[in-house]
């Protein structure tokens, strides 16, 4: 069929006489209506393209730029343009480059009504880097909302935001040439279909994705189904296989360490069980299928739960088909005294990992799920490996690092990496093509948190179950010179008062860092051997919760006040 097209467009469209100044246009059929299944396409009173059928387009041909010109539209086998289905007028600047788009329903009007829409085309790709791809992406399907489009697979990310029926991306956009899974997103967030866009042929050339069909055919005028076309400036057409919404893959992990959650069940929507009943504190649930593309809730409940009423939290998701995560319980709730007072949450670690990327290594990654520990840095001292987790927060992640199996030390450090606050031996010997998440878990100082679980680093697998501690090689207090450290009053108003002894005389640090890890203030002091008593003013400080650390060039000691 292209060949047809090709030797009757450049009989009527190339004479190098016809036209003093030319454009280029390639024409697209992208009307499902059966009223319009195959035309003619006319331009002024010469037949262009006789049995223009649907999903069928030209290669790009010459056309007159600078004067007034009509393509017309007509039912096959036609004589002339009298009776057309659809006329109009186009004028082209000289040397554009454009696509002409027959779409919408013939008998529908305002923005869905039939027209012929130019778009702005691209023969060869441009501005490229070596094996991408120019591309452009056009809404053709008329009885579809406005959507997004989403790549799952690369994982991309959205592609094309709040494009509506007759838009384009409005300029070709370069991407590797790859095999994309594409999902298809309405506004309020479910995904709609999802195809395969393999489009890692198309490396150095330039392509149109356009929608195309009906996405409801039972309340449409035709049967023609929702795809995605892919279209090449030679007029070839490629059909973007379409393929069902798969289930996302989900691991559930309770880092909660609020004494009223020590237990809970999860329930998944109102089902008549919960999900993962009587969940422990540093438990793990295996991976598992959950649904995507759709609104699901989850509901954290009391271990003695029939149902969701009365639920401890209650949150709505929605997963990415073919996408694999992890869920952190996480936060403080229910009854007794927190400090900070973080609200529970179920936090999400997208892109996670079930095996490790290269099963001869183990994969890590990093949480931060301590309230009241401050922004701290991890730095592996055994292997000589360094930093390998920088200014890492409460409530962030940080991986997947891909790691030899080895037994490694893990330093917990201030954010200089200078000070060590503690120690962990991690043997990740055993762990080969594992993927694990290292959660800080705990609380730094369980005497202002309900008297909760400890700090410490513990990890999980992709096979679920108790969560594994890693071991305590030297916490803060067996590395310091300084011991037996008091602060008071605490909370404070506008002086703080530090009782400690130390091992030796010397100059010693004072700072004093925000919940979150900010350094506040710092303070150089003359610290003797024996008993000392330290006063700050701590007036200009907002009321607060705050770190206090004393350290000199060996050793460090921390300790939480309130303000």
């Amino acid at each position: 069929m292209r060949t047809k097209l090709t030797f009757i467009a450049m009989g009527l469209f190339v004479s190098s006489t016809a036209f003093s100044q030319t454009a280029r246009v390639q024409a697209i059929h992208n009307c499902p209506d059966p009223a319009a299944a195959t035309v003619d396409v006319w331009i002024n009173d010469q037949i262009l393209i006789p049995g223009f059928q649907y999903k069928e387009a030209s290669p790009y041909i010459n056309a007159p730029a600078m004067v007034n010109f009509d393509l017309s539209i007509t039912a096959p086998g036609a004589v002339d343009t009298v009776g057309a289905i659809f006329k109009k007028t186009f004028n082209l600047p000289t040397n554009s480059t454009n696509v002409v788009v027959a779409g919408g329903g013939l008998a529908e009007t305002g923005a869905t009504a039939f027209d012929l829409r130019a778009y702005v085309g691209q023969e060869q790709a441009t501005n490229q880097g070596s094996g991408e791809v120019s591309l452009n992406v056009i809404h053709g399907s008329y009885d579809a909302p406005m959507v997004d489009i989403h790549e799952v697979q690369i994982p991309a990310g959205e592609l094309v935001p709040d494009l509506s029926f007759g838009e384009d991306v409005g300029a070709y956009v370069n991407l590797a040439a790859a095999d994309y899974d594409v999902q298809i997103k309405a506004q309020t967030g479910e995904a709609v279909i999802e195809f395969d866009a393999d489009l890692s042929s198309l490396a150095d050339g330039a392509a149109i994705v356009m929608a195309t069909g009906y996405l409801d055919p039972s309340s449409a005028v035709g049967t023609e189904p929702f795809g995605l076309l892919a279209i090449l400036p030679d007029g070839t057409v490629l059909p973007l296989s379409s393929q069902a919404i798969t289930p996302a893959r989900l691991q559930v992990i309770h880092n909660c360490a609020a004494t009223d959650a020590a237990m809970v069940d999860v329930w998944l929507n109102d089902g008549a069980m919960p999900l993962l009943d009587d969940f422990a504190f540093r438990t793990a649930s295996p991976f598992i299928n959950a649904p995507a593309g759709e609104f699901f809730d989850v509901s954290i409940a009391l271990p003695t739960s029939m149902d969701t009423t009365g639920a401890l939290y209650r949150e709505i998701f929605i997963l990415e088909s073919n996408r694999t995560y992890i869920v952190v319980a996480s936060g403080t709730v229910g009854s007794g005294t927190y400090s900070p007072a973080t609200p529970f949450s179920l936090e999400v670690i997208a892109n996670a990992r079930e095996m490790a990327a290269n099963p001869a290594d183990v994969d890590v990654i990093v949480w931060h799920g301590a309230t009241d520990a401050p922004m701290v840095d991890v730095v592996e001292s055994q292997v000589g490996a360094g930093t390998i987790v920088d200014d890492i927060s409460y409530g962030e992640a940080q991986g997947y690092l891909e790691l030899t199996p080895a037994d490694y030390d893990l330093n917990v450090t201030d954010m200089s990496g200078a000070t060590t606050l503690f120690s962990y031996d991690a043997n990740l010997s055993t762990f080969t093509g594992a993927a694990l998440t290292v959660l800080a878990s705990g609380f730094v100082d369980p005497s202002a948190n309900n008297n909760a679980s400890a700090f410490g680093l513990w990890v999980a697998s992709g096979a679920g179950g108790a969560l594994i501690e890693l071991t305590n090689i030297t916490s803060v207090e067996d590395l310091s010179t300084i011991s037996n450290i008091v602060a008071y009053p605490n909370p404070a108003v506008d002086v703080l008062n530090i009782s400690l002894d130390s091992e030796q005389s010397g100059d010693f640090i004072v700072s004093i860092f925000s919940s979150t890890g900010q350094l506040i203030e710092q303070t150089s002091t003359q610290v003797v051997a024996g008993n000392n008593q330290l006063v700050l003013d701590v007036n200009d400080l907002s009321k607060g919760t705050y770190i206090i650390q004393v350290s000199d060039n060996n050793s460090s000691s921390t300790m939480q006040f309130v303000k």
